[in-house]
């Protein structure tokens, strides 16, 4: 079965609403929306972030459950370095204001592709499940 086919019926199977589809294939549910004003995250910025991964088979990948008990794990990339993180979080992310918090479903082309991650826990070719909530973006 395609990733798309795979996405599609994890979409369906879990009652996921999409509320956004991009060119990449990354779709977008916003668990919550900002307050009207909110900051906009920024390439130009590091935003405070709390995430958590998990692949289309529900296993846990970020923050690593074997070394902690936490559901989210925080991160506060470099946007400004295209490098900094895979490009359908940096996507994303870069969709969302102080406040936000989403679901992101991506296929492995703006994953970590034909190769998976570096310590394995990510198979080649594996479409993602991350949840993204912006803390906050320096002013």
């Amino acid at each position: 079965r395609s990733e798309d086919d795979q996405i599609e019926d994890y979409i369906r199977d879990n009652n996921i609403r999409v509320d956004e589809r991009t060119d990449t294939g990354l779709r977008l549910t916003y668990l919550q929306r900002a307050a009207a004003g909110a900051d906009t995250v920024k390439a130009t910025t590091k935003p405070q972030l709390r995430y958590n991964l998990k692949l289309l088979d529900g296993t846990q990948i970020d923050p690593n459950p074997r070394s902690s008990n936490n559901l989210f794990g925080e991160l506060n990339p470099d946007l400004s370095d295209e490098k900094s993180v895979i490009k359908g979080f940096r996507e994303a992310v870069l969709k969302l204001r102080v406040g936000d918090r989403v679901r992101a479903i991506m296929p492995s082309t703006i994953g970590y592709g034909t190769a998976g991650n570096s310590d394995g826990r990510v198979p080649p070719y594996s479409p993602l499940v991350f949840d993204i909530e912006v803390v906050s973006v320096p002013k």
